[in-house]
């Protein structure tokens, strides 16, 4: 869910064991099994209160939901409707699907507490709670990339992969599983559960098949510290889910905030998106994304000093966030700043060196210096990994114009237009001052 300005868009993401739960908010942090020898426990999600089960199950239940829900800070009415919606789900025979799954871990949990079944045989009952949840959440809800939202959520009866991580945190914790929400890449969210024998498995939504992962072993599988796991398979990283980061509270809502920002952002809202930014930044302080992004959305406003700041800070935190070094370039470039923006391109194309769009900022920058050949060979080379990279040809055409190559300007004039015919205007207005007489159509 990255900001990268001079681009085509935002990407939106964005990014997902063992004691009974009796009370409903989510603090996903997970401890470091011991190597060797007995797996140390896995703590289940910490909740603010305890519910006394003396109302009817269903009440019961739906409060845990209700809190969960506004403990993710939405507000009382989302919550509301939230329950509303979750409590029409119905079984073949027209049971409430949350209630039946509830009570089938509630009797599972004591039977193992009273030694009538082994932790094994619990594990293999939350497994089955887990399946059956998955296939509800997806029954009632179809995928849309850009839903995250609740509210949303609600009203739509769609979601991303955000979207289905919230729904599975809220309903899995609240029925009496240990579920996290966990970052598998950077684009994609995803849920890992905590079963009673020290095993976890993955859950990932918006695959209609085999959206339940094998047994993971943590001892034996993955290597980390903290809420950071990476797999290792005889030190060759071959899964998809090969590095995780296991979202703590904090951070679950962090990203609603920073989702919520992006939107704005995408739509031109600097100011909301700075005020989504900054309560997501509060949250996870060391959330390079979400700096990058203000950045982003102060440059909307102009502010070129703060959103210089703020890609200052999301490079501290992360010193290889190619990113980030493109925005700050964007900045200095914007702020005629172009001996700091060629530094800042060149880094960006060390770390990527596929990157069409840092060369071509990187060649405004010269042509603005009148460093003409400089310019002229990262346009060809913006050109090269991207044929159809129209504003190249266009900006290219000027550095040769500059150069008395009139003819390989005309040239370029004409295929930026062929590519792109918005650019007709730029082209007859640069044509006419460049002196290049071309005739378009």
């Amino acid at each position: 869910m990255d900001v990268s300005l001079l681009s085509d868009g935002v990407t939106l993401f964005r990014n997902t064991c063992r004691k009974n739960i009796t009370v409903a908010a989510i603090v996903l942090i997970m401890t470091v099994s011991a190597a060797g020898g007995q797996r140390s426990a896995r703590p289940r999600p910490q909740f603010a209160g305890t519910f006394t089960f003396s109302s009817t199950e269903s009440d019961v239940l739906y409060a845990q939901i209700r809190q969960v829900v506004t403990e993710l800070e939405y507000p009382q009415e989302v919550a509301e409707d939230f329950v509303a919606m979750v409590s029409g789900w119905k079984t073949p025979r027209g049971q409430a699907v949350l209630t039946v799954l509830h009570r089938m871990l509630a009797r599972a949990q004591e039977a193992c507490r009273q030694g009538e079944i082994s932790e094994t045989q619990l594990a293999r009952t939350q497994e089955k709670a887990v399946a059956a949840l998955g296939r509800s959440i997806q029954n009632e809800i179809t995928y849309r990339k850009d839903y995250f939202d609740l509210a949303t959520i609600i009203e739509e009866r769609q979601a991303n992969c955000f979207g289905y991580s919230q729904l599975f945190c809220i309903l899995g914790n609240s029925i009496g599983l240990s579920v996290w929400a966990m970052d598998v890449t950077p684009d994609h969210v995803a849920n890992i559960v905590g079963l009673s024998d020290g095993t976890m498995t993955a859950v990932d939504l918006i695959r209609t098949n085999g959206f339940i992962s094998e047994r993971i072993f943590t001892d034996d599988e993955y290597e980390g510290q903290g809420s950071h796991w990476k797999f290792t398979e005889g030190n060759m990283l071959v899964r998809e889910d090969k590095a995780i980061h296991i979202l703590e509270a904090n951070e679950l809502i962090g990203e609603i905030y920073f989702c919520r920002g992006t939107i704005h952002y995408v739509s031109g809202r600097g100011a909301e998106a700075i005020a989504n930014y900054d309560r997501a930044i509060e949250l996870s302080p060391q959330c390079a994304r979400a700096y990058n992004n203000r950045g982003g959305a102060y440059l909307i406003l102009s502010d070129h000093a703060q959103a210089i700041c703020d890609f200052n800070k999301a490079i501290e935190l992360a010193p290889t966030y190619v990113s980030a070094y493109h925005n700050r370039a964007n900045a200095y470039l914007d702020s005629e700043q172009y001996a700091e923006a060629i530094a800042d391109y060149t880094k960006a194309i060390e770390l990527n060196p596929g990157f069409a769009k840092a060369y071509f900022g990187r060649g405004f920058a010269h042509l603005a210096l009148e460093h003409y050949d400089k310019a002229i060979g990262d346009y060809t080379q913006a050109i090269a990994l991207d044929p159809a990279y129209a504003r190249a040809y266009y900006t290219r055409a000027i550095g040769y114009a500059h150069l008395a190559e009139n003819e390989k300007a005309r040239k370029d004039m004409l295929q930026a237009v062929a590519l792109d015919r918005t650019l007709k205007a730029d082209v007859e207005q640069a044509s006419a001052e460049l002196n290049l007489n071309l005739k378009l159509n």
